[in-house]
């Protein structure tokens, strides 16, 4: 919760002299300090009214009795959200008590409310920053947990992947994430943190993907050499291979089967050593197909885009070191992963990572030996809804980027871990806000997907379901809620429907905000 400390003067008349804002403090109650002419005496609890979001609460007197200084402390209530500040209410409510100075005179109590635009308070029941330091910070009605492990045991939450995963860390190191470890994913150039990367399970179809040298056929071996084991790869370990070619299609390929009709996305890092060669060729070159792109490894752009290729990307990832990417779609059994020099000028450049997947984009490197390997996908699920929960009414805040289209995933949903129960965001042709009763569909509603990052926001009570995104607001009030236990980050329930990107930050509040509240959460 983000909390302002503010202190204001008011004269025996209760008038408003001045008022001071000082700095956010990591603390639940927010004290407020009326400094008086004169002393008082208090007795019982006087309070003064604040609107907090639409909802009256009440900074209650705690201390100061005998003096000109009088602190009333506002202790919000877990949900209670107000990011345009908070508002306190004239006159000051006894509450059954007194306030009177040295001569026995009551105190006048109606004052002008100071400006607290500045005072905001954000109290979720659970929020998640998944790029809080290496790890992530999290609270749990107000308790903080600084590594998502300790969470998850506190709020009886889960995190799992089958498989080991990989991840570039914050300095920037491609790094290999043991079975069910959670990825905390790094900009490998800028260093900037993207959030906990969630992705659908993926099978990398080429063999030895680090040692080109190993079951990799060389093309024009006469006059080329790979060398496996050459150079740093973008791991830190010296485990890349280099290719040595002098003349055109110079350079290794690897055959696989794959399925007509479908659509791969090939994938390898690159890193240029030395030569005169402008051009280099990678992608699907099987006879009769055209799947391949060039580029230039002296500036490391794409040149060249043959005919069957649908999109193609070269992005830099530090150190010297590029990941290029290129999709098609087959029309045959058969897929050649060609890497090959594209001129006959002499060229030395080092490969590795190479990645064969079915779909539109690359996903994470997966790294392979003698057998093609599955990289299983991530699930993360927050249980425990008794102690965060609200009774049929909430709202749920993200903070996430994609970096692959399919035709629907999910960012997160409140549900029973079933496929009848839920209240989501996610995208089916646009962001979607889908509220599931019983099995029954009674919300859809949303928009086109923004470019970059997305943050989203839906509030529920019944009849009552609300989606703000991007500064505009989605309702539906015909919907019924559904009976809800637990929340899912980054999938839907259908549980094939992964994010495939990052989830940068989650809260839920157990209270239904404004929508001009719920507008301000996800700006």
């Amino acid at each position: 919760m983000q909390i302002q400390m503010a202190t204001f003067w008011i004269a025996t008349s209760l008038s408003l002299l001045a008022m001071t804002s000082g700095a956010a403090m990591a603390a639940i109650n927010i004290p407020f300090t009326i400094n008086l002419s004169e002393n008082v005496a208090v007795t019982g609890t006087p309070r003064i009214a604040v609107d907090v979001g639409g909802n009256t609460r009440y900074a209650t007197y705690t201390s100061g009795t005998g003096t000109n200084a009088l602190t009333f402390t506002l202790s919000p209530t877990v949900g209670d959200v107000d990011l345009d500040g908070v508002t306190l209410s004239s006159p000051i409510d006894l509450n059954g008590g007194t306030m009177k100075d040295s001569a026995g005179n009551d105190a006048a109590l109606t004052f002008t409310p100071p400006n607290t635009s500045g005072i905001k308070v954000n109290y979720p029941s659970l929020g998640m920053d998944f790029t809080n330091g290496t790890t992530g910070r999290y609270t749990l009605n107000g308790t903080v947990y600084n590594d998502l492990s300790s969470f998850l045991t506190a709020s009886s939450g889960s995190y799992t992947r089958a498989s080991i995963g990989t991840y570039y860390d914050s300095t920037g190191t491609l790094q290999t994430a043991s079975n069910n470890t959670p990825r905390f994913d790094y900009d490998p150039v800028t260093h900037a943190a993207k959030g906990i990367l969630i992705e659908e399970s993926k099978l990398n179809l080429i063999l030895q993907s680090q040692k080109l040298g190993t079951t990799w056929s060389i093309n024009n071996s006469g006059t080329t050499t790979i060398t496996d084991n050459a150079t740093t790869s973008p791991d830190s370990t010296t485990n890349a291979s280099t290719i040595s070619a002098s003349v055109n299609a110079g350079g290794v390929y690897q055959v696989r089967t794959v399925t007509s009709g479908t659509t791969y996305t090939q994938s390898v890092y690159l890193k240029f050593i030395s030569g005169s060669s402008t051009s280099i060729r990678i992608g699907n070159d099987i006879s009769g197909f055209t799947g391949y792109i060039a580029i230039n490894p002296q500036t490391m752009a794409i040149t060249f885009q043959a005919a069957n290729v649908l999109s193609s990307s070269i992005s830099n990832i530090g150190n010297g070191w590029y990941r290029a990417v290129v999709s098609w779609t087959s029309t045959g059994t058969s897929a050649s992963f060609t890497i090959y020099n594209n001129m006959a000028s002499p060229i030395v450049f080092a490969a590795w990572g190479a990645q064969l997947e079915q779909g539109n984009f690359t996903t994470s490197y997966i790294p392979t030996t003698t057998l093609a390997i599955t990289r299983a996908a991530d699930n993360l699920v927050v249980g425990n809804s008794s102690a965060w929960l609200g009774n049929d009414i909430g709202a749920l805040t993200l903070k996430a980027r994609t970096f692959g289209a399919r035709p629907a995933w999910g960012y997160a949903q409140l549900w029973d871990g079933t496929t009848t129960n839920r209240i989501a965001i996610i995208n089916s042709g646009g962001v979607t806000g889908s509220v599931n009763t019983s099995g029954v569909n009674y919300a859809t509603m949303g928009g086109p997907t923004p470019a970059g990052l997305l943050n989203a926001g839906i509030s529920y009570a019944i009849n009552n379901i609300n989606l703000v995104y991007g500064g505009n607001t989605y309702t539906d009030t015909s919907a019924p809620i559904p009976v809800i236990n637990q929340l899912k980050i980054g999938g839907s329930s259908t549980g094939t429907t992964e994010l495939n990107g990052w989830m940068q930050a989650v809260k839920y509040y157990p209270l239904q905000p404004s929508n001009t509240q719920l507008g301000l959460m996800t700006q």
